[in-house]
């Protein structure tokens, strides 16, 4: 086995070395490729996602090469199947566009040069995963919210994350010829130049970059100020906390998502309104989970003896709550929770009775309402950020090695992280990294692989 890996990578190192220049620095060719219409483009740079894996291989093996009877098995029977390369032309890129009315909700890629019609049929009948459809004399394969539409020789595949509707009207508006985007044009412009394995921009000055840098998958990218989900604000942080976020939300990006029936389902398990939330809060929010911590509660409760006489017993409980806090602006928001008596006085305590979890102590200071975990409001971890208007800081690692009580929750997609950052600049810059354990190519990797045998069965 140590044999087959020694040369696996010295032929691996071979490859790159040799012709890796040549084949990982291609020039981007975007001429005729996306339509004037398109006011969103993907670029998804195949090659160096592609390059990045190969020497991700390099540098950790094992990761990768996990041999067992199965695995050996699955290769055997593989050897038979046909590829979806021996269909369609892997190119160096792949560009995905949408159009926010014609095509509203649905990607579109450019086009991939078919090599074999037959060889696409025999996969997609081999996977079983392909539903043949017809309308309008348009013959195209589906699959959940995919669509794949091939005409002569050429093949576009359409996905949503909904339900795509009217398919067939939207194969025939994509097939137009409506002319394409220049290089001239800076959307254009701006996916050309990227170096990074994806590139996302839009007609309205949004641009985002996703990369790897070393164990840290890296985006980078600029927010239009008019649909900034984050308006101008001096953001909190804390490096040293579980998990903090601190920003102003920009409220029509998030409650215009929200429709009658989110509306009503809050309403019901609250008694409020998320209208009066909306006019009530201005936006501004501080969170941060500093810890846990051990809390012992004492219950006292009453018996009779023989002679009916009462006696009192005290016990001891002792429980594993968050120490958290939670800052919400407003200057008549803690009034109306208070008026739909979400807030109440009990004893010489305001409590938010709405958390069934753990008792939330509320105070209102200077214009904002102030929730803490804890009685003592045991002094948050923030410090003012004037650079950024938005931050997030997420201890992964740290916040799965805590013990939580009845708190305790396993993501098996958070658990390879070490620590996720973000923030958002006073300018609109965005940054997001994401620390990983061990290499994030590996992990993506075995996701696929996880995805596509889920698919299979």
């Amino acid at each position: 086995m140590l044999k087959k890996i020694g040369f696996t990578i010295l032929i691996i190192l071979g490859i790159v070395f040799t012709v890796g220049y040549f084949r990982y620095n291609p020039t981007v060719n975007i001429t005729n490729t996306i339509p004037a219409y398109a006011d969103v483009v993907i670029r998804v740079n195949l090659r160096e996602i592609e390059y990045n894996i190969l020497k991700d291989v390099v540098r950790h093996p094992f990761l990768y090469f996990k041999s067992n009877e199965k695995t050996t098995k699955n290769q055997e029977q593989s050897k038979n199947k046909i590829s979806l390369f021996d269909a369609i032309e892997i190119p160096t890129d792949v560009f995905f566009y949408t159009n926010e009315h014609s095509l509203k909700d649905t990607w579109v890629s450019n086009v991939l040069k078919l090599k074999s019609k037959s060889n696409l049929q025999a996969f997609f009948k081999q996977e079983k995963i392909v539903k043949k459809n017809t309308q309008q004399g348009v013959i195209y394969f589906t699959y959940k919210q995919r669509v794949f539409f091939i005409r002569n020789n050429e093949v576009r595949v359409l996905f949503s994350f909904k339900k795509i509707k009217n398919i067939a009207d939207k194969l025939s508006f994509i097939s137009q010829e409506n002319g394409y985007l220049s290089t001239s044009d800076k959307i254009i412009d701006n996916i050309k130049n990227s170096t990074q394995l994806i590139a996302i921009a839009t007609t309205k000055d949004v641009f985002f970059e996703l990369g790897i840098n070393g164990k840290t998958v890296v985006v980078n990218g600029e927010l239009a100020e008019k649909k900034s989900p984050f308006l101008s604000y001096k953001a909190k942080s804390s490096a040293t906390s579980l998990m903090q976020a601190s920003g102003k939300i920009n409220k029509p990006f998030l409650f215009d998502f929200l429709g009658k029936k989110q509306k009503d389902n809050f309403k019901k398990l609250t008694t409020l309104s998320l209208d009066s939330i909306r006019n009530k809060w201005n936006g501004e929010f501080d969170v941060d989970l500093a810890s846990f911590i051990n809390q012992k509660d004492t219950i006292v409760t009453y018996e009779y003896d023989d002679d009916f006489n009462k006696i009192s017993k005290t016990t001891i409980q002792e429980n594993v709550i968050p120490n958290a806090s939670f800052r919400i602006g407003g200057a008549t928001f803690s009034e109306y929770l208070y008026f739909k008596e979400a807030i109440k006085n009990i004893d010489t305590d305001s409590l938010l009775v709405l958390n069934p979890f753990f008792k939330t102590y509320a105070s209102e200071q200077k214009n904002s309402l102030f929730l803490y975990s804890t009685k003592d409001k045991i002094a948050s971890n923030f410090k003012q950020d004037e650079k950024h208007r938005f931050s997030l800081f997420f201890n992964a690692e740290k916040y799965f090695e805590t013990e939580k009580g009845t708190y305790h929750a396993a993501n098996k997609y958070l658990l390879p992280i070490k620590t996720i950052n973000a923030f958002v600049t006073s300018t609109n810059k965005i940054a997001v990294n994401i620390n990983f354990k061990e290499s994030p190519q590996s992990y993506m990797y075995q996701l696929l692989r996880k995805s596509n045998t889920k698919q299979k069965q």
